[in-house]
């Protein structure tokens, strides 16, 4: 069964056709309350927490250590905390009798800071903000809509402080129950960081932006990155929303089920759309292998529940045997004006005669790779045998890197046919805008169709009700 792609938006679905990629519209700069009244407190008299010290060299020798390409892409620690507006940071009276309440948390040397709410439940009409010091991005308002099973989690903010901002009607302050019970710790480079040597993809990765990814820009622009937390680390990984039968515009979304594997983890998941060079770098050149200038953090969704799962990691910390397939529906209303799409797929099950995948390598800005190849049917890590995974020879243009993973794998009808499991491509260590011409693995959605290892639920139930 193959079944067609549409566009998405706020709450309704929009049917398009093939045509230019139109721009993303970038998140407007949320006015903050402290803004708003004079007679608020200046930040340094707000409360401030400093979170203990992170042995981030340690973390670096751990991922070093890693010598596979098996797991997702690990960018922070997460420390656990106890704040609560109960007891910590800084309440205020404004003139309007609304109540403002504020507090800073600092991690010295942290390249990035966020927060999970464990505890996320608001009185109606309030209204959190999430931002760093000075003139930075603010993320908000989140309002009680915005929970996810009772919790929330943050888009991270760049440098070592981050900066909460609660405002909330006169006579509610008691209906306040937030829990901050932790905290993110980025220890790698992140875009747009200053840093002196920056992560960064490789310069044999293809920007979305160049004209060979013109026949795919609907493609492009229902792949998304995002970010989750798992037994005290938080990942990156790649996915794609993708369209139902019912085609309902519900944004469900596909991934590797090494990346998300339990309904805890989905609740932690953080979605950045539209993160894209704006132009098309050659292959091989310094500015193909920097990162790219597009903000990280203007068009992002918190939350996700689990619809439907089928692999082996949840149990064992393996990919063999199943499909490493992952279905979670997006928990946030998703503005019309991200302008993302739901992709097609099918569930054909023949080998794909030449495929395409996008995705976000080092979740860096999104790429997109070409194989020319047929793909053909084998176990994971496998050159043959088996029949749970699509193997690609090698990538004809473009290639795939930690953080890659989940990313979609598209056949010539434009259909999503598996997520990247793993394997060991990457760039080469001679000519920098070559491939270094060695295989990867995607799980087969059309084994795992039928199946689910997930409260009783296929992944036919979902996409195909």
């Amino acid at each position: 069964m193959d079944v067609p792609k549409r566009a998405v938006g706020l709450v309704i679905l929009l049917i398009i056709g093939a045509g230019p990629v139109l721009p993303a519209v970038a998140q407007q700069r949320a006015p903050l309350p402290s803004e708003q009244h004079a007679s608020t407190r200046p930040p340094s008299a707000v409360a401030v927490e400093t979170l203990p010290s992170v042995d981030a060299s340690a973390l670096q020798a751990e991922d070093r250590a890693r010598s596979d390409r098996v797991g997702p892409y690990r960018y922070g620690k997460t420390i656990e905390t106890n704040f609560s507006p109960d007891r910590d940071g800084t309440w205020e009276q404004l003139s309007s009798g609304e109540w403002l309440w504020r507090l800073r948390i600092q991690s010295r040397d942290a390249v990035s800071l966020s927060v999970g709410f464990t505890q996320f439940r608001l009185p109606a009409s309030a209204a959190l903000y999430v931002h760093g010091p000075g003139d930075t991005a603010v993320h908000g308002p989140y309002t009680a809509a915005d929970a996810t099973a009772g919790q929330h989690w943050t888009p991270l903010i760049r440098g070592e402080e981050l900066i909460l901002e609660l405002v909330v009607p006169a006579d509610r302050r008691s209906g306040v129950r937030l829990k901050i019970g932790k905290t993110v710790y980025g220890y790698r480079s992140l875009p747009g960081r200053g840093n002196a040597v920056p992560a960064k993809s490789g310069s044999c990765n293809l920007d979305v932006a160049c004209e060979e990814a013109d026949p795919w820009r609907e493609q492009v622009r229902s792949v998304g990155r995002y970010t989750f937390e798992s037994n005290g680390s938080t990942f990156l990984c790649s996915g794609a929303l993708i369209n139902n039968t019912a085609e309902d515009g519900t944004p469900y979304f596909m991934t590797a089920e090494h990346c998300i594997s339990t309904p805890e983890e989905a609740t932690t998941m953080v979605f950045y759309w539209n993160y894209q060079n704006e132009t098309c770098r050659p292959l091989g050149s310094p500015e193909n292998g920097s990162v790219t200038d597009d903000d990280l953090g203007e068009q992002t969704s918190s939350g996700a529940v689990l619809r439907a799962r089928l692999g082996n990691w949840h149990q064992s910390d393996q990919i063999s045997g199943k499909p490493d397939l992952a279905l979670v529906e997006v928990d946030d209303e998703i503005p019309e004006a991200y302008n993302l799409y739901l992709s097609g797929w099918s569930r054909a099950g023949t080998a794909s005669t030449e495929s395409v995948t996008i995705h976000h390598p080092q979740g860096h800005g999104k790429r997109i790779s070409f194989d020319e190849d047929p793909s053909s049917i084998t176990a994971y890590g496998q050159d043959s045998g088996g029949d749970t995974h699509l193997r690609i020879g090698n990538w004809e243009l473009g290639t795939t890197e930690r953080g890659s993973s989940g990313g979609p794998l598209y056949d010539t009808d434009q259909h999503v046919v598996g997520v990247l499991s793993g394997g060991f491509a990457g760039c080469g260590e001679g000519d920098p805008s070559e491939d270094n011409d060695e295989p990867d693995w995607y799980g087969r959605l059309a084994p795992g169709f039928e199946n689910g290892d997930y409260d009783g639920t296929t992944f036919a139930d979902v996409l195909d009700p």
